[in-house]
């Protein structure tokens, strides 16, 4: 049961393990009121799709900084207002 006042949230950080397929599920499997993915540090993560708009509808934040191997990432959405993809080397094409 969730707390009143605290937002739902993922953090994952720092994880070697996290690939491509888990980080599709874990958008897929959230809850609607998701507020917060941080994904910070995750090595073998190459591509991200927020996709399609009506995913995580109360999404406002996203962080994916530090993820070496990553590569592309989609967005699609109305509510997402900060993104971070500092330190991201292998960014070819990020995509609204």
């Amino acid at each position: 049961m969730p707390v009143a006042g605290r937002r739902p949230q993922i953090k994952i950080n720092n994880t070697a393990s996290l690939r491509d397929a888990f980080a599709n599920e874990l958008v897929k499997l959230s809850p609607p009121e998701l507020t917060l993915i941080d994904l910070r540090g995750s090595s073998n993560l190459h591509n991200f799709n927020l996709s399609p708009m009506t995913t995580c509808p109360k999404l406002t934040d996203l962080d994916l900084s530090e993820c070496a191997g990553l590569d592309y990432v989609l967005l699609q959405s109305q509510t997402v207002r900060s993104v971070n993809l500092r330190k991201n080397p292998a960014i070819t094409k990020v995509s609204p």
